[in-house]
């Protein structure tokens, strides 16, 4: 009868300590602009491709900058930070945890981080900039990761 609730002991790991932090320093790259490719643990760059001529950040650099801000370094990549991470049930999210979107073969193809009431920061695509978004407007959210 017991194995019935093997999963109901699953920790839920403890909130980031530095989740408040990191989103603050996310916050402040809102405005920058989307480069494929671009960016990384120093801050914007230039990206490659159709990011080539822009200096700023794809969705995963955007994560592994404000991360890095705070000693913490986490992979390059989307689906590598979707490894990466602490897994961590939606209903349990808090402010910094990294949110996975639009399911591929790899993994995960996009990642914003959580901010708090229902709102995330993401680097969306070419030609848009760092934003807050609302959750709600995305019905492909396929896992939450905690670092930090």
């Amino acid at each position: 009868a017991l194995n019935k609730f093997k999963n109901a002991n699953i920790p839920i790991p403890p909130t980031s300590k530095i989740g408040a932090a990191v989103v603050r320093a996310a916050l402040q790259m809102r405005g920058i602009p989307y480069s494929w490719g671009g960016g990384g643990p120093g801050g914007p760059s230039k990206g490659i491709a159709q990011g080539a001529n822009t200096v700023g950040f794809d969705c995963s650099a955007l994560m592994q900058y404000a991360f890095a801000k705070y000693g913490v370094t986490i992979p390059r990549v989307t689906y590598d930070q979707f490894r990466a991470g602490t897994p961590v049930p939606k209903k349990a999210m808090r402010p910094g945890d990294l949110l996975f979107f639009n399911p591929g073969a790899n993994g995960p193809g996009h990642v914003g981080i959580f901010i708090g009431n229902g709102k995330f920061l993401q680097a969306p695509q070419t030609g848009d900039v760092v934003k807050i978004s609302e959750l709600s407007s995305r019905s492909d959210l396929m896992g939450v990761r905690r670092f930090g």
